[in-house]
């Protein structure tokens, strides 16, 4: 058996009973969780293109992707309808395996079956300790919105310099209820941290939430 079989067997047999148990669906090396309102979680395996058959690297995906940053990104020209994909998650970090620095990047090492077996536990020990919670309280949009104004979004730390990621994540989550002063301010926010190749992208994008706000107040 191939290290990518190996991987491949232990994350149907371990992994996904594991992500279904918690309410997600799909198969490997994706699981997805979806509320009423369209919000989704998800968690990702995700394999190195380095790779080979007798050695696979593999690292935990996750990600939040609540339903506006969706409407957004189905508004888009170059839009095609396709499930969600963790990379547009407003929320997005990792998983490594036990025991290794956060700030070094660290991934799981399969060998054989044995060695996929300890993988995934540690995956599944490293989700159940810091993940499956986390991602089923930012599934709320008011929890997320409280995670943007703190300034952690996973990966994204406003203290790193990610202001315009921010601004545009809590936009998204305020437009819903109508024109404020606080979406003011996020749109403001965006504005003045938009570089030049992405101030085009700020102008629609402020626009596209105006709309969406004004429709939010009359029901259209």
């Amino acid at each position: 058996m191939t290290a990518r079989d190996a991987l491949r067997d232990a994350l149907k047999k371990e992994f996904g009973p594991a992500a279904r148990s918690r309410g997600y669906r799909g198969s490997a090396p994706t699981w997805r969780k979806t509320t009423e309102r369209g919000d989704v979680a998800i968690v990702n395996v995700q394999s190195s293109a380095y790779s080979t058959s007798s050695h696979v690297r593999c690292i935990v995906n996750m990600a939040v992707v609540p339903e506006p940053a969706q409407r957004w990104l189905a508004s888009r020209p170059y839009s095609k309808p396709r499930q969600v994909h963790y990379s547009e998650g407003i929320y997005q970090d990792r998983l490594r395996p036990t025991g290794t620095d956060d700030l070094v990047e660290v991934w799981w090492d399969v060998y054989d079956t044995a060695s996929a077996g300890v993988a995934i536990a540690d995956m599944l020990s490293q989700l159940h300790a810091h993940a499956w919670d986390r991602l089923d309280t930012l599934l709320s949009q008011d929890a997320l919105l409280s995670a943007a104004i703190a300034g952690d979004l996973g990966f994204l730390k406003r203290r790193n310099g990610n202001e315009f990621s921010f601004a545009k994540a809590q936009a998204l989550l305020l437009m819903d209820a109508g024109p404020s002063d606080a979406l003011n301010a996020a749109l403001e926010s965006l504005r003045r941290s938009a570089i030049p190749p992405s101030r085009a992208y700020a102008e629609s994008f402020e626009e596209w939430v105006h709309h969406q706000a004004a429709a939010a107040i009359t029901g259209r």
